[in-house]
């Protein structure tokens, strides 16, 4: 796998999100795919998924409305997957804290 044109085309969200919502969907599977079924998921995981920083393009993702609100559960279903598939603290566990806490604002702001 060519990792220079991977980062550039398949975690191009901004690209994907300007297809049709089939093309989308399919694009969003191609990850629980590759980490969840494929043959070489391992190895798609460890050597490839490792340090792409993924999971912090798939929250800038979720964060934007780049995709319709009926593509959301594809998109979390993803996101899902390689999270799973790769739950370091490095990687995984940090982004998805920094987004908690940068979103978990409930009260006022005092100031």
């Amino acid at each position: 796998m060519n990792t220079v044109a991977y980062r550039a085309i398949a975690l191009d969200f901004l690209l994907w999100s300007r297809t049709s919502p089939e093309i989308q969907r399919v694009h969003l599977e191609h990850f629980t795919i590759l980490t969840q079924t494929s043959r070489y998921k391992r190895f798609n995981v460890k050597q490839r998924y490792h340090k792409m920083g993924i999971v912090r393009k798939f929250l800038f993702v979720l964060q934007t409305d780049l995709y319709q609100p009926a593509l959301l559960p594809a998109l979390t279903d993803a996101l899902r997957a390689i999270v799973e598939a790769n739950f370091s603290p490095d990687e995984t566990i940090k982004p998805l804290l920094s987004m908690i806490a940068a979103n978990a604002h409930t009260g006022p702001s005092y100031n």
